[in-house]
């Protein structure tokens, strides 16, 4: 079997991962579904566990919004 080389991350892709980590965290815990579902791409398929798939960057909206407050 041939292996193939799996590209790594540059450290410039690590950052973009932690900031859009970043500001999902954030975001979320302010309530702010709007800006945490920017996170996503529009056409983003949510898969939550115990939950049917979430299609879509406004599904997502909605369903971060149906967490109750803390």
């Amino acid at each position: 079997m041939q292996q193939t080389k799996t590209p790594s991350l540059s450290s410039q892709d690590i950052a973009a991962i932690q900031r859009c980590h970043d500001e999902f965290s954030r975001s979320t815990v302010a309530r702010d579904f709007e800006t945490a579902s920017r996170t996503y791409d529009e056409n983003a398929v949510l898969m939550p566990p115990n939950h049917p798939a979430v299609r879509g960057r406004n599904a997502i909206k909605k369903w971060l919004a149906g967490f109750p407050p803390e």
